[in-house]
């Protein structure tokens, strides 16, 4: 558990556990490290403890962060450095967790249940254990330990990714261990449910052999467990799963290494099989140490992977958004503007026009950068789960809410909050959101504790929210709240001298993607493109370019290869351009065929949500056609 012990200013000499996540530090009363100094800024640094790693992270404060006398940005840390924010120091010491500190090996049964039913691996043990496994002079007790051993430190070093990781292990353990069946699970992010990644079993098993009250066990008591008769022990009482999938004995292992739960396996064993016994759980306590530490490497290699890519998005192109015209010019100047503020900003514009787009951008260029960015489409969200996913909600608040649950706010602390789509939030919903705009604290639902929260918060629409204050359908006093900064998106109809340049980029895109021969635009294409109003902007514009690239054999793209595209002058009146519902109608009726009428992926190529797509569809009476 990592520890702050502050060296220097006033306060010197206090201690503070940091606790898993963001721990802030600033004058602010909302940092979780709050430092009464003029030279340490109100959000001066987060420091993020992930076990096993711990980094600082800069919060663009006005005297900087220092570890071991270097100013840094982002800085991996370690036990034993000194960390200076503005003018105050700070050491870092990481102790130990318990389960990994030495103890008398010992194997003991349960308190509550009968010895010969189940036995327990304590986790401080497994160290003892493994030592006990390697000692020089002792050998291994039997060729099979060697090869089971061997086999998955094999595993371990050939698999970087958690999920084929432990397949790969239950495969080699099942067979190792002379199972009947074995599962591994993956714990969730907020630890309250385990999700099945793997499981084999042997031909003559069937179904496979998996029971989740026995994996319960093994996380609730962080223990390796030993299952010598499951019928004996009462778990056939509590789960049908024992009884009916034939589960005579059984071996639990919660992978919890650095004491952070990340998952669950289990080996089964039938009951024409002997039971396993305390050798087989002695081996199989220090294997599922093994795989638990390797499974935070694996994931962790993931999120570095994750945060590349993020990166890599924000880095390229400008803002990763694309054009000369003067009205996307203006757009970039407001961002640059805007960026470095706390402001709000009401982004407005049509969809696929690129809002989400610009708030990662606003995100990227401010202050807060280091901190999470949020994103919540409120079309998306139901009525009546809006207020707990924005705001939480405590277990036991309504049914379902099995546990604890940090809203959208919370998970955007000290970063962005970016609502897509928020004049689609209900009126009730409207005002906390209001209050919380306000008071910079909210109460999550079935809860009494105010939290505080700091967040720079980007909304969206696509709707004329000022139209809606006229209707009733969204409160004044918010949407005065919402629009400190407006920043209106031209849709692309409006910027056409754009779209050559945007489609040059989609199809360089897709070629580096797809590993595809490289495809040019002819003359008539680019005409073509730029002629037609795309209703579905930029995103309907990428759409379109990607479909002819892919269904093209040719290497130049021509007008012919974008016939399924509407032909603005193919009307009653070649004087006159289609209207614009027509359009619409049309361009939604292709992508529909083109989905083969798969709703929820032509929703998505239209940018629009699925109950917009079900209105337009039943508004334009549009029907299937065999």
């Amino acid at each position: 558990m990592p520890k702050l012990v502050q060296t220097s200013g006033d306060q010197a000499g206090r201690e503070i556990d940091l606790v898993v996540g963001s721990n802030t530090i600033g004058r602010d009363l909302s940092n979780h490290i709050v430092v009464h100094s003029s030279g340490v800024s109100r959000h001066h640094a987060t420091i993020r403890w992930e076990p096993p790693f711990c980094r600082i992270l800069d919060q663009a404060s006005t005297n900087g962060s220092f570890v071991n006398g270097t100013k840094v940005q982002i800085q991996g840390l370690q036990s034993g450095d000194t960390i200076r924010t503005g003018p105050i120091e700070w050491r870092l010491t990481i102790e130990e967790t318990e389960h990994i500190r030495p103890h008398p090996p010992k194997v003991s049964p349960r308190e509550d249940i009968d010895a010969t039913v189940i036995d327990v691996v304590e986790n401080q043990q497994v160290p003892q254990l493994r030592e006990e496994f390697s000692k020089r002079g002792r050998p291994i007790r039997s060729d099979r330990d060697l090869a089971t051993l061997y086999r998955t430190i094999d595993c371990l070093v050939s698999n970087t990714y958690p999920r084929p990781l432990l397949r790969q292990v239950v495969d080699d353990l099942v067979k190792a261990f002379s199972a009947s069946g074995g599962a591994a699970f993956l714990v969730s992010s907020e630890g309250a449910e385990f999700e099945l990644v793997a499981g084999t079993s042997t031909p003559d098993q069937g179904s496979l052999p998996v029971s989740k009250t026995i994996i319960r066990r093994a996380l609730d008591k962080k223990e390796t467990l030993l299952f010598r008769d499951a019928a004996a022990e009462g778990l056939s009482a509590e789960s049908g799963s024992v009884m009916s999938l034939r589960i005579h004995s059984a071996l639990a292992a919660p992978l919890i290494p650095y004491g952070h739960p990340l998952g669950a396996l289990q080996l089964s064993r039938s009951p024409d099989q002997r039971p396993f016994n305390d050798k087989d759980l002695k081996l199989f306590s220090v294997i599922s140490e093994l795989i638990g530490m390797a499974l935070v490497n694996c994931q962790r290699r993931e999120e570095l992977e994750t945060e590349n890519e993020a990166m890599g998005e924000i880095i390229k192109g400008r803002f990763s958004m694309l054009g000369n015209s003067i009205a996307i010019r203006k757009v970039f100047d407001t961002i640059e503007q805007t960026a470095g503020s706390t402001l709000t900003v009401l982004v407005q514009g049509e969809s696929g026009t690129g809002k989400e787009l610009v708030a990662r951008a606003i995100h990227s260029r401010s202050p807060r950068k280091a901190g999470p960015f949020v994103t919540m489409n409120c079309a998306a969200v139901p009525d009546s789960l809006a207020e707990s996913e924005i705001f939480g909600h405590e277990r036991g608040a309504f049914t379902g809410a099995d546990d604890r649950r940090a809203g959208c706010f919370e998970r955007a602390h000290m970063g962005s909050l970016f609502l897509d789509e928020v004049g689609e939030l209900p009126l009730p919903i409207q005002a906390k959101l209001l209050r919380v705009l306000e008071q910079r604290e909210l109460t999550r639902v079935g809860g009494e504790q105010t939290i505080k929260v700091d967040v720079r918060l980007i909304a969206a629409t696509n709707r004329d929210l000022e139209e809606q204050v006229r209707e009733g359908l969204f409160r004044q006093d918010l949407f005065f709240r919402l629009q400190v900064v407006t920043l209106p998106l031209p849709p692309l109809r409006e910027r056409k001298e754009d779209i050559p340049l945007l489609a040059e980029n989609f199809l360089s895109e897709y070629h580096e993607s797809a590993r595809h021969i490289p495809h040019r635009l002819s003359s008539e294409a680019i005409e073509r493109l730029v002629n037609y109003p795309w209703p579905g902007n930029v995103r309907q514009l990428k759409n379109a370019v990607i479909r002819a690239a892919v269904l093209s054999p040719n290497e130049e793209l021509t007008s012919r290869d974008f016939s399924f595209l509407v032909d603005v002058g193919e009307t009653s009146d070649p004087a006159l351009p289609a209207p614009l519902a027509d359009v619409e109608k049309n361009h939604i009726y292709q992508v529909l065929e083109f989905c083969n009428w798969k709703r929820e992926q032509a929703a998505e190529i239209l940018g629009i949500d699925r109950k917009t797509l079900f209105n337009k569809i039943h508004r334009y009476g549009l029907v299937r056609h065999n």
